[in-house]
């Protein structure tokens, strides 16, 4: 059995934070997906997608936060990735990815405060870690 798909998302000062837990793979993606869709409804300034708990991303995950990126960009919200498992980051570099996203440093966590608007380029930003209001938290059964 895989292991389920968990998305917790916070908001703070107009910044929207999900944290990704599990496997993104083309069994979950499709939450992933209608997640962020829901997300981008709110037309947030800027979204953070924290991943340092996602433990697998296949090509449909990866799809996922491009689709994702480039939604976000037309309608000007920043997306920042955060918490970015090594071998994952290593998958992203290998395939050029990398370069199409900013990534929040390790040292910023969940609470970076906004960062300028950018159309990506690999830049690390940093930020300051206040609390955070979580607002919902959603749960997948394994598939």
């Amino acid at each position: 059995m895989d292991k389920p798909l968990r998305l917790s998302t916070s908001q703070h000062n107009g910044t929207v934070t999900v944290t990704v837990a599990g496997e993104l793979d083309a069994a979950t993606t499709p939450d992933l997906k209608s997640h962020l869709d829901q997300i981008l409804l709110a037309e947030p300034g800027q979204v953070i997608i924290h991943l340092s708990h996602c433990s697998f991303i296949d090509a449909g995950g990866l799809g996922t936060l491009v689709t994702f990126r480039n939604r976000a960009r037309r309608q000007h919200t920043t997306l920042l990735l955060a918490g970015m498992p090594a071998s994952m980051l290593r998958l992203m570099k290998l395939i050029g990815l990398d370069r199409g996203f900013d990534f929040l440093s390790p040292m910023a966590g969940e609470g970076a405060e906004a960062a300028p608007p950018g159309r990506g380029g690999g830049r690390r930003l940093r930020g300051p870690r206040p609390g955070w209001l979580k607002v919902m938290e959603y749960r997948f059964p394994g598939r």
